[in-house]
């Protein structure tokens, strides 16, 4: 556990099960779903006149996953994996969802926050690109919309990210208007029917691409596109890039149009202090490293 593979890992083992298991329960309707460790699923009651009986059996069978193998039947210290199942209601939580089946059988959901939560948002001070607080805001504001059914849950959820901005240091006058722009574009003009945007023609995408770790006292994106459009697209009193044969592999002009400055975060101390790949030579060999380790034993 810990490791980038084991999510998928533990997910796959356990669906062998969950794939032998749920085509044997018809009320579960195809509703059920599983996130490597939490799932949920729509239990319909009145397919059996022992429906008790049967969400007993369900709970047992799942739970019984390898119980009966070789290494738990030699180890009484160690068990298979334990389900704890919640009492059946009308509204469960899952994930960040609090999903609610009302009487006509619809669905509502809104966004549910785990009371220890401490939204440790990018401070202020922190050596990220103006871009990614941006992003937040605005990703921020889609979650909004898109988890909470009702439109009334969607502007407090939106008001506390404002608010727990500002307690990382955020000034007001800095997110308020990347807040109300969010605003704008995602949720009224969504909501006024404008979700048919331009998109952008193929001589649009010829785009060059600069890719820099982002240092708060380097030019500004704006200054290094200018001085790429004076001093290599269109230098004064020489041609424009456009009519120069660029000698490629194909021949002809350049096949860009515009530069966009791609920034990236600084490596953390974290990552420098304590890399997870470990640094290996080249002809390192794991079998004569177990090889040393036994004999050292020995």
């Amino acid at each position: 556990m810990g490791t980038p593979p084991a999510p998928d890992y533990a997910t796959l083992y356990f669906a062998i099960h969950e794939i032998q298991v749920i085509p044997r329960y018809p009320e579960l309707e195809d509703s059920y779903g599983r996130y490597i460790d939490d799932g949920m699923g729509i239990w319909n009651t009145s397919l059996t006149a022992n429906d008790d009986e049967r969400w007993q059996q369900f709970q047992e069978e799942i739970g019984s996953f390898r119980a009966d193998h070789s290494f738990f039947a030699s180890n009484p210290c160690y068990t298979p994996l334990q389900w704890t199942f919640e009492p059946r209601a009308t509204s469960a939580i899952f994930l960040d969802l609090t999903s609610t089946l009302d009487k006509e059988g619809c669905i509502a959901t809104t966004i549910y926050e785990k009371k220890l939560n401490l939204y440790l948002y990018i401070p202020s001070h922190s050596c990220h690109s103006p871009g990614v607080v941006k992003g937040l805001i605005f990703g921020a504001v889609h979650r909004a919309k898109s988890l909470c059914t009702n439109p009334a849950d969607r502007m407090p959820f939106i008001r506390k990210t404002y608010h727990r901005l500002l307690a990382r240091g955020h000034q007001a006058a800095n997110i308020k208007p990347i807040f109300q722009q969010a605003i704008n574009s995602i949720l009224i003009e969504t909501n006024h029917g404008r979700s048919s945007e331009k998109r952008p023609s193929i001589d649009e995408l010829d785009t060059l691409y600069l890719h820099l770790p982002f240092n708060p006292v380097d030019p500004p994106s704006n200054v290094i596109q200018q001085t790429f459009r004076n001093q290599i697209m269109d230098p004064p009193n020489k041609q424009h890039i456009s009519e120069i044969d660029a000698g490629s592999n194909w021949g002809g002009p350049v096949d860009f149009k515009k530069l966009t400055v791609c920034y990236h975060g600084q490596q953390p101390l974290r990552t420098l202090l304590s890399p997870r790949k470990l640094r290996l030579g080249e002809d390192f060999a794991v079998s004569e490293f177990l090889d040393s380790l036994n004999a050292t034993n020995g």
